[in-house]
């Protein structure tokens, strides 16, 4: 259940949706007079659907029934404003109930939309004058600005501010009792330049709690100087002080003992090997996770990685210092934290950095600009028409960021990248890539996809033989002075993974956008730090965990239904295809609740379904062939035949990315060939984190 800040940043962002009165996509189908390709293919009342080649023959699943084609079927009016206004106010603002006084909604507003001091003394002062005397006068008694001038120290280079772990875990449940009876603790430490024209940054040392899905990221403590800390004593011992504690004593909540330990440290390669106090990731002993060593190349006056499979280091051999070229003189603090393993507690397989702003986006950019020599270059006008391709394609509502044009590329976020590996690359690179170059690729993909979800987890093994072979032969394909340690980091993934399991379960995404939260609450220029820890306390006056209550899911909704928390089905091209258990692909028409109170989803079954590649992968292992299926990637390049069908939520594997196949090689294809949608191939690809009890 989310925070109630969380519903009404979503709130606001509703609104302005609202406001734009653009009316959702509708893909109107009826079965009566075939107006549409797709309704006029023939209609199959069989019981077994087949599967093209490559996938096998599917056993129908219990939970499907064919509906009698000669029922009318018609899809539900497109909602209109009023409507969708009425659901979201019922949805997105229930939490307006828990506040028993209006000078506690204010204090709300104030805190979560970070009103400044002046705006809300002027709010104050109007409330006052016309009926609401009881208001306070200043801003400062309405927010309770807490007092945090005595909590922050001076040390050596700036100011260091810790309230601890235990400080804000007692906030967050305010008084409750959690139910976990073990808490994981991740611990991020990183990096924030607070301006453009002043070297003033932060160090801040952020916290999350893996059972705790819901929960906000806790501030532990910020070092705020103009460079990061000199004394890596000052700043991390309180830390590891109270981690100590924490693991010998455990949390009490009201004579609940809650056991600590922690599960992993998470930055990207400058921090990390700062906090362990090592070499840089640029170093020829850089490597943290083995004893590969690196080999300084010029003209390019960087070190390359060749190396694979060298000796893993160890928590034995690194407090030993079996490797000393690999350490710094001074001994980190973690090294005392007990039960902490220093090479496998510190993870390489963030995602963010090492994969979608690391090799993902090397590879593109290198494309772009012709780096790969390789493979051919890219023109001009083949970048415009990749571009209008990424325009055209769209994501479903679960994915925030659209496509952007590849000219705006240096301005792609994280999670942009991620969306071009995962639902688009495969389409744009196999027009532009050889077929040895393409299979190669199709490692990287494969792998990474894999390692995305723990709906995979029996293809682990694979993944990581996949990502090995990836990695061996990115010489041949990229060049050799293209081997940084990124790429070399790749193959200690499938270390990361089995240890920590599928990669969301540690990226640094949602660390990322709280260090947006905490530059955003700098107002001034002048006491940073102090301005920081007081918004900080606010906030977590407000972010406390909320009542326990059942999740009312699956339902129905304006726009469709909603399967999960994180799940959308609406009748849209974008949002309506979706997976079955027996690996049907289905698109969605409508919901319905039977009179017992049960969900019912109508929608039609297609039944030519291809797959898209087959990777083939030789290594010293085995050979193997990895056809796209069995990842649960699929082509549609006929929409016949079909027939329509009754299904229960039960029968639902995931959610489904549909992406219009060009009609012919990108190289030569112009983005406006094709008007009617409908009419190309549909590649459809998992929605990664919607997998049904993943």
């Amino acid at each position: 259940m989310a925070s109630r800040s969380s519903k009404y940043r979503k709130a606001l962002q509703y609104i302005a949706e609202l406001e734009q009165e653009v009316e959702p996509e509708m893909e109107i189908i009826s079965p009566t007079t075939g107006s549409l390709e797709e309704d006029v293919g023939v209609i199959n009342t069989s019981d077994s659907v087949g599967e093209s080649s490559g996938s096998g023959n599917v056993a129908t699943n219990n939970n499907i029934e064919n509906v009698d084609s000669e029922v009318v079927e018609e899809l539900p009016d497109i909602p209109t404003t009023s409507s969708t206004s009425e659901e979201f106010w019922d949805e997105g603002y229930r939490f307006v109930d828990e506040f028993e006084t209006l000078m506690e909604a204010l204090r709300y507003i104030a805190i979560v939309g970070q009103l400044s001091r002046n705006f809300l003394n002027l709010l104050l002062a109007i409330l006052r004058k016309f009926g609401h005397p009881d208001l306070p006068k200043d801003a400062r008694t309405l927010v309770r600005t807490p007092k945090v001038a005595h909590e922050i120290q001076k040390v050596t280079g700036g100011k260091f501010w810790y309230q601890g772990i235990e400080v804000a875990l007692k906030n967050y449940f305010n008084g409750g009792i959690p139910e976990a009876t073990n808490f994981k603790l991740q611990i991020c430490i990183d990096g924030l330049p607070l301006f453009k024209s002043s070297s003033t940054q932060f160090w801040p040392i952020l916290v999350k709690v893996e059972e705790l899905k819901d929960c906000p990221i806790f501030v532990a403590g910020i070092f705020s100087g103009q460079k990061k800390p000199d004394n890596l004593e000052s700043f991390l011992r309180p830390l590891v002080c109270e981690l100590n504690e924490l693991q010998l004593t455990g949390l009490n909540f009201f004579g609940k003992i809650v056991s600590v330990c922690v599960s992993a440290f998470i930055a990207d390669s400058p921090a990390r090997s700062f906090i362990k106090s090592v070499m840089s990731f640029s170093a020829k002993h850089g490597c943290t996770k083995c004893s590969t060593l690196g080999i300084h190349v010029q003209p390019e006056n960087k070190v390359i990685f060749e190396g694979v499979g060298a000796a893993p280091r160890t928590d034995v051999g690194f407090r030993a210092r079996e490797d000393r070229a690999h350490h710094k003189v001074i001994r980190t603090p973690l090294e005392d934290v007990a039960n902490l393993d220093m090479i496998k507690n510190f993870l390489v397989a963030d995602r963010l950095h090492l994969i979608d702003l690391g090799v993902s986006r090397k590879l593109l950019q290198g494309f772009l600009t012709h780096k790969m020599t390789s493979f051919n270059r890219w023109s001009s006008d083949q970048k415009v028409h990749i571009s209008k391709f990424l325009n055209q394609s769209k994501l479903p509502c679960e994915i925030n960021r659209p496509f952007r044009a590849l000219d705006s590329l240096h301005f792609w976020k994280g999670t942009e990248f991620r969306s071009f590996l995962h639902y688009i690359s495969p389409v744009i690179y196999i027009d532009f890539m050889h077929n040895e170059g393409y299979n190669h690729y199709l490692h990287y993909f494969c792998g990474v996809t894999i390692f995305s979800s723990s709906a995979y987890k029996h293809l682990w093994p694979v993944a990581g033989r996949l990502i090995a072979k990836f990695v061996k032969d990115f010489p041949t394909y990229y060049g050799r002075t293209h081997m940084t340690s990124n790429v070399h980091n790749l193959l200690h993934m499938y270390e990361d993974v089995q240890v920590h399991g599928q990669l969301e379960n540690f990226s640094a995404y949602d660390f990322e956008n709280h260090l947006q939260f905490l530059k955003r609450c700098v107002r001034k220029g002048s006491k940073c730090l102090e301005q920081v820890a007081d918004r900080s306390k606010e906030f977590a006056s407000i972010n406390v965990a909320p009542k326990q209550g059942q999740k009312n899911y699956p339902r129905l909704t304006v726009h469709g239904v909603k399967v999960t928390s994180c799940f959308d089905l609406a009748p849209n091209f974008k949002d309506q295809w979706f997976l079955t258990t027996s690996n049907c692909i289905v698109k969605f028409l409508r919901g319905e609740m039977s009179s017992t109170n049960s969900l019912t989803l109508i929608g039609i079954l297609y039944e030519s379904k291809e797959t898209f590649f087959n990777c083939r992968l030789e290594d010293e292992v085995s050979e193997l062939n990895i056809c796209s299926s069995e990842i649960n990637i699929y082509t549609l390049t006929s929409l016949s035949p079909w027939r329509r069908v009754r299904l229960t939520t039960g029968s639902i594997k995931c959610k489904l990315v549909p992406i219009n196949l060009p009609p012919r090689p990108l190289v030569y294809f112009e983005a406006n060939e094709f008007s009617d949608s409908s009419l190309a191939p549909i590649l459809f690809i998992p929605l990664l984190h919607t997998f049904i009890n993943n």
